[in-house]
């Protein structure tokens, strides 16, 4: 099958940098939620898998947003959203209660470290929850929720063997038979690093993909073109 066209409604603007697509159930419906991140226009968006606006965000604009991902960091709740930015250094995480998104936790980045790049989520250790993963231009930071806590805890940090001057990554998924974290995109170089025995994959890439594009937990491909809000999905 062939990609299907799912076109936002009008409240959607028309923007020219996507930065971020993430899908997971975040509410517990047991329905698919599409979340959307707009870097230059600072704005967050929940839709449904029709493309109807269930909740949206305003950010901090220009702050140059790093990719987006959805995630299970806390035991028994649904997935939530991670972003970083690279003005006011942070990574900000969001919960969806099926009506707005709010603040869930976060923590500050030393402002003078190196240009951040892209953000993954998977379980690492395989406790059951999933694990907050960073790229920066030097290195890869790992970090993790805690219950009742609105502070992430940072665990470890994984220098690069080299410096990467750009990078983005596609997409991440747990893959559950071989119990391996994999980071995918459409090309780029891979990083390994072990965490707790388990191999992580982290494709650094030179140039971002003209799309956004994300996979979770099922067979459905969802892809956001970088210069309009034309959310694409294809079941696989």
């Amino acid at each position: 099958p062939r990609l299907r066209p799912v076109l936002p409604p009008k409240q959607v603007p028309k923007v020219r940098r996507w930065t971020g697509l993430a899908v997971a159930d975040l509410d517990g419906d047991r329905a698919t939620e599409v979340a959307a991140l707009a870097e230059v226009a600072g704005r967050l968006f929940v839709l449904d898998g029709q493309g109807k606006v269930r909740a949206e965000e305003e950010l901090l604009r220009n702050s140059h947003w790093v990719g987006l991902a959805a995630g299970r960091l806390y035991e028994g709740e649904p997935p939530v959203l991670v972003a970083a930015r690279n003005r006011r250094r942070s990574v900000v995480v969001w919960a969806f209660d099926g009506q707005a998104l709010s603040y869930r936790a976060g923590i500050g980045l030393p402002e003078d470290g190196p240009p951040l790049l892209a953000v993954a989520t998977g379980d690492l250790d395989r406790d059951g929850v999933d694990e907050i993963a960073v790229a920066s231009t030097q290195r890869i930071e790992i970090f993790r929720a805690r219950a009742g806590s609105r502070h992430l805890k940072r665990m470890v940090a994984w220098p690069l063997p080299e410096p990467v001057d750009d990078g983005a990554v596609g997409a991440a998924y747990l893959d559950v038979v071989q119990g391996t974290l994999l980071w995918r995109s459409p090309a780029g170089r891979l990083y390994q690093r072990p965490y707790a025995g388990t191999p992580g994959w982290l494709p650094v890439m030179d140039e971002g993909p003209p799309v956004s594009w994300a996979v979770r937990d099922g067979p459905d491909l969802w892809m956001m073109r970088r210069r309009d809000p034309v959310l694409l999905h294809r079941s696989l």
